[in-house]
């Protein structure tokens, strides 16, 4: 893209990162306060434990076990491996996230909170959350879902990266799949379809994902797909009930 269109795009990921700054600055020093005091999420990371800083600065939003919110549309974060959250900072930090035309509000939010988190507390925050147990969510959108069929579409498509059980795999660096809710599952497999979620060709993750996507082809094959991954949460033992 060249000349008046691409400035024109340049300075709208501008003026929203510039949004989305202005709105952490607001959201974090209201509510990242320890002992009463308005603090920023650098005066937290100095001043409290890292459980803390989730406490004042995630939990509003990700639940205060991480379970995550589905009337804002918060995914749950309890159980993520310390590479994949400090991986998904990063890339919310870089604005290689989020920035999908029907981003919600919370995608800028994120942009805000990582671009003032430093990699040491980005790791700290992996290890913490990698600490706390997948909580187990109820069938959403995903009720009523062909289980077993899912399992065969999962371990055609996604078992290679994702593990035969939706652990994840940290050489490859996928996420457990299980530790997200259906319904999260459903939308980020549609923005995968449409090309919408880091749709960069220098990341290769990205593309495969967009080209297994593709691969369920049917509303039903994507529930099913949800259906047994949330599903094997239920059989691990670290999980909580």
């Amino acid at each position: 893209m060249k000349g008046k269109g691409w400035i024109l795009v340049k300075g709208w990921i501008l003026l929203v990162a510039a949004v989305a700054i202005a709105i952490c600055g607001a959201g974090c020093e209201e509510k990242a306060g320890v002992g009463g005091k308005a603090e920023s999420l650098e005066t937290v990371e100095g001043a409290g434990s890292v459980a803390e800083l989730y406490a004042v600065g995630c939990a509003d939003c990700h639940g205060a076990a991480g379970e995550g919110n589905n009337p804002k549309l918060v995914p749950a974060v309890a159980g993520l491996p310390d590479y994949y959250v400090v991986g998904e900072l990063t890339k919310f930090q870089g604005l290689l996230r989020g920035m999908e035309p029907d981003a919600a509000g919370g995608a800028l939010k994120m942009h805000g909170i990582a671009s003032s988190m430093s990699l040491d507390l980005m790791q700290a925050m992996g290890a913490y959350l990698a600490g706390m147990r997948p909580v187990v969510s109820e069938l959403t959108v995903a009720e009523g879902a062909d289980l077993a069929r899912g399992r065969k579409l999962y371990e055609a498509q996604c078992a290679e990266c994702h593990g035969r059980e939706a652990e994840g795999d940290p050489a490859k660096l996928s996420p457990p799949l299980y530790v997200f809710q259906d319904w999260y599952l459903v939308a980020q497999i549609e923005k995968f379809q449409a090309d919408l979620r880091q749709s960069d060709p220098a990341n290769v993750a990205s593309l495969r994902m967009h080209a297994t996507a593709l691969q369920l082809a049917r509303e039903e094959d994507v529930r099913d797909v949800a259906g047994f991954v949330v599903s094997r949460l239920t059989g691990q033992r670290d999980a909580a009930p």
